[in-house]
């Protein structure tokens, strides 16, 4: 028994020195850096800290009120990886999130491999034990660990380089199919819970999986004309520990399947699964992270994914493939299913319509189906399906390794072939020296974090640049002073910004005065619209401003806001101004939901409502009776238009399909208050025979003013 442990010792050691070397030279800089290009990355170290401030402040943990404040926002379609916050927390306490992040990196590649290790045993068979099956089974732990969907995914993608999850699903998968107990059903729920609370990518994943191994059961059962008892046994253990796993996961999966039905923003068009799915060549172009030749193949692998590196690059490696093909020929009946798991998974990891050299053939592919399933569709990039494909070829490769490794083979001469083979593979794989990217935080604010107060940080600009990575940014800064803020960067998030429609932000958010339907004195406004949402500070990043030109007008409009204050901080980094407090309270309004963007006509600003149902937000210092007029079209033909406030209609018209003046008047509380707009119908200029417009359209608006009546 001592000696079996060590062994397993000595192989947990032989993975966690594989994963130094192949995320070095960050073993050198784990407080300083992280290993990628920061982007997501700097989310998941967000994430740390809102797990710490749920721990350890009694704060929500899967609501926040941090990141799109003061509204908040959901963060039960956020990839949060709690699991990866409690794994790092002793690292955290001891070094900071830097070295918490590095660890879980550290973390899952040795138990990346070791999951392989296990499972690569277990296809074995348990006559197989000794170290040649030994060597085999080591060598497939390395092709999962080091494969290059893991070295891709590193750049920005902790959750999913926690793949540890995946081979220990499979291996208590297999057990319970074939030596029904307790036990592996036990280990299908934990592996099934411990991959939902990191990434819900991998449980969906692991579903398809265990529903593909209990069809390859059945359909063996059938052929060798077994009773279906024993099948059903196996069946109900997987079913037990898949039903377990959900048990434990309700109070998520609950809210989550509300929160679904009532946001349709957490799904994507076909065109982006399309555009993400898997090309088929790129299953034999390397990686561009290679040092030898990844700048010679870059040409070839960079329009994959529309350059998302991370996304885009699912090579699987010639020595593995060429092992898995000696495995499959020398061993067919055990590797028959291995072969086909994988061909499976790269199957769907093409995405709808299949792909080859960046170009489109329209030939569909099983995941056009697939991706149009509840729940599945909300998994958005097919090209992640290859991880099972990498690791069903890691059980293929050890295998072949077997095969090559005589039975009656002297330990040296496995060992120097194992070892042999085992330096082929790095040579393929390797991705050193790997970029690391420095936390840098602006001096600002570490001195914002030891300045008393909460108010919320105004970041311009306001909306979201070509890259998502700015935000995440200021994910990253949040850390470090703790105070709200009106943007945010979260994995399902809703696209509205919902302040954008509320004088002074209206203006911040396309960094010009211009107007939009909203008739108001934004200057004359913008004191009492920052003090109501409590903004303490208006925060310009220069660097990005000045990149695209617009820090100039970005400056004139926070000065002119804020009667020519100059700023209280300035540097390399960050302009920064103080809001002064005081002042009178006016009455301002703003657009909130179903609005499409904003159009110029020879009037002026122009916008139709999405659909039948748009919002409008009135804020009141005082109550009293409120008058709305506007001007209004109607599309194709008259419509009812009514105002509802709290579902019942406080006041009505009819609108005509030529341009015309509207006047009514609704009683209103202090503080905010949601109006919303009902039009009688949409129509699709497109399906009407009006134009080529696909937008569903019902009433139009050139102007809206509020009047309040004190």
């Amino acid at each position: 028994m001592r000696k079996a442990w060590l062994n397993h010792l000595l192989v947990l050691s032989g993975y966690f020195l594989l994963t130094v070397l192949f995320t070095w030279p960050l073993l050198l800089h784990l407080t300083t850096a992280l290993p990628g290009e920061g982007g997501d990355s700097w989310q998941y170290l967000w994430n740390f800290w809102w797990f710490d401030q749920a721990l350890f402040g009694g704060k929500s943990l899967y609501f926040t009120q941090a990141q799109y404040y003061p509204q908040g926002t959901s963060l039960l379609f956020h990839t949060l990886s709690p699991l990866n916050s409690l794994l790092g927390l002793p690292a955290r306490l001891l070094g900071g999130y830097l070295l918490a992040y590095n660890f879980i990196v550290l973390l899952a590649g040795t138990l990346s491999g070791y999951g392989a290790f296990l499972l690569a045993r277990e296809a074995l068979g348990k006559g197989q034990n000794g170290l040649p099956s030994d060597l085999a089974a080591f060598l497939a732990g390395a092709v999962f660990a080091l494969c290059p969907y893991r070295s891709v995914h590193l750049l920005g993608h902790l959750s999913l380089v926690s793949t540890e999850t995946l081979p220990f699903f499979a291996l208590f998968a297999l057990r319970a199919l074939r030596r029904p107990g307790w036990r592996p059903a036990l280990g299908v729920a934990l592996s099934l819970l411990a991959a939902a609370l990191i990434d819900w990518y991998y449980p969906l994943y692991m579903l398809l999986l265990a529903g593909f191994f209990l069809l390859w059961a059945a359909s063996e059962a059938l052929l060798r004309r077994r009773t279906g008892r024993s099948l059903l046994q196996s069946a109900a253990t997987l079913a037990a520990g898949i039903l377990l796993a959900g048990l434990l996961l309700a109070p998520l999966l609950i809210p989550m399947g509300r929160e679904a039905s009532q946001a349709p923003y957490l799904e994507e068009p076909l065109e982006f699964s399309t555009a993400y799915g898997a090309d088929l060549a790129a299953f034999f172009i390397p990686s561009p992270l290679h040092p030898l030749w990844g700048e010679l193949f870059r040409p070839w692998s960079e329009p994959f994914a529309e350059g998302n590196t991370a996304e885009g690059i699912v090579y699987l490696g010639f020595v593995p493939l060429i092992l898995a093909a000696v495995g499959l020929w020398k061993r067919g009946k055990e590797g028959k299913m291995w072969a086909a798991t994988a061909g499976l998974f790269a199957l769907l990891s093409l995405g709808p319509y299949l792909k080859v050299l960046n170009r489109p053939t329209g030939i569909p592919l099983p995941d056009l189906w697939l991706c149009r399933l509840p729940i599945i569709r909300f998994t958005r990039v097919p090209s992640r399906y290859v991880v099972l494909t990498q690791l069903a070829l890691a059980v293929l490769a050890a295998l072949g390794v077997r095969a090559l490794l005589r039975k009656d083979a002297r330990p040296w001469r496995a060992g120097g072939l194992s070892f042999f083979l085992l330096a082929l593979l790095l040579l393929e794989y390797l991705p050193i020296p790997y970029p690391l990217t420095p936390a840098r935080i602006p001096a600002f604010y570490r001195q914002l974090a030891q300045t008393p107060g909460d108010e919320a940080l105004l970041e311009v600009p306001l909306q979201k640049p070509s890259s998502p990575w700015y935000y995440t940014r200021w994910m990253l800064y949040q850390t470090v002073h703790g105070r709200p803020s009106f943007r945010g960067y979260i994995s399902r998030g809703d696209p509205l910004f919902p302040f954008a429609g509320a004088p002074l932000f209206r203006q911040l958010a396309q960094l010009s005065p211009a107007g939009d339907i909203l008739y108001d004195d934004w200057r004359a406004l913008a004191g009492s619209v920052l003090r109501h949402y409590r903004v303490g500070y208006i925060v310009l990043e220069k660097g990005r401003l000045e990149e695209e030109g617009r820090l100039g007008p970005a400056r004139s409009l926070v000065e002119e806001a804020l009667g020519g204050r100059p700023p209280a901080w300035e540097d390399a980094d960050l302009l920064v101004y103080r809001v002064p407090e005081g002042g009178e309270a006016l009455p301002f309004f703003r657009l909130g939901r179903g609005w499409h963007e904003v159009e110029e006509r020879p009037w002026g600003a122009f916008r139709w409502m999405e659909r039948d149902r748009a919002e409008l937000f009135v804020i009141r210092p005082q109550p009293g009776p409120t008058t709305i007029e506007f001007q209004a079209v109607s599309f194709l033909r008259p419509r009812r238009l009514e105002v509802a406030w709290d579902g019942k209609t406080v006041a009505s018209c009819t609108v005509g399909t030529a341009l015309q003046r509207c006047r009514l008047q609704v009683d209103l509380p202090a503080g905010e208050t949601r109006l919303e707009l009902r039009a009688e119908g949409y129509d699709i200029p497109r399906q009407a025979g009006v134009g080529d417009d696909p937008r569903p359209l019902s009433i139009g608006f050139a102007s809206i003013r509020f009047r309040p009546q004190e």
